[in-house]
């Protein structure tokens, strides 16, 4: 692999070792993806689950989850991951409320997209992401069933101005003010 003033002397690593790799392993060498994040944004799908709080359908609430893992770890956030190759963005977030909340029946409605710069962490450096937001509404008695990528999660009716950026700017999106 050819060096040049943008990248890491990766010349250790040819092309064909790279696909042989990826062939036996199902994805690329660490070191290698490591690199990538630097140069790439990450497209991502995060949704927001939402509900009615009355019977009248006049007010609301948003379900956040508390997670588990760097970055963010222990903070309020928007649930979500990235998009498999080969998914359209409404599968990729149909799959992951699926996967993250266990929730099924329902249908994700676009409403914006959310920049982030991701901070370093120990398995990753830093990184960028596109959110492509999702809205879905579910009925109030939902039965919701946390993965471990959350340690708890809670609905609210209002943004926290403590709560990081990109999960401000997420809610915005989907009306929360």
């Amino acid at each position: 692999m050819s060096t040049n003033n943008f990248y890491t002397d990766l010349s250790v690593i040819t092309p064909e070792e790279v696909a042989e790799y990826a062939a036996s392993h199902g994805h690329i060498p660490f070191a290698l993806y490591q690199e990538i994040l630097k140069w790439i944004s990450i497209s991502t799908v995060d949704f927001i689950l939402t509900r009615y709080v009355d019977e009248d359908r006049l007010q609301k609430e948003f379900f956040l989850v508390y997670r588990a893992e760097a970055p963010f770890q222990g903070k309020p956030f928007v649930p979500g991951g990235r998009v498999e190759w080969g998914e359209s963005l409404e599968v990729a977030c149909l799959r992951q409320v699926g996967r993250e909340l266990g929730v099924s029946n329902v249908w994700p409605a676009f409403k914006g997209h959310v920049n982030v710069i991701n901070p370093a962490s120990d398995t990753r450096p830093m990184w960028n992401s596109t959110w492509h937001v999702f809205e879905v509404e579910v009925e109030r008695d939902v039965e919701i069933k946390l993965n471990t990528e959350g340690t708890k999660a809670e609905w609210f009716t209002s943004i926290d101005s403590s709560w990081s950026d990109p999960v401000r700017r997420a809610l915005e999106l989907a009306g929360f003010l």
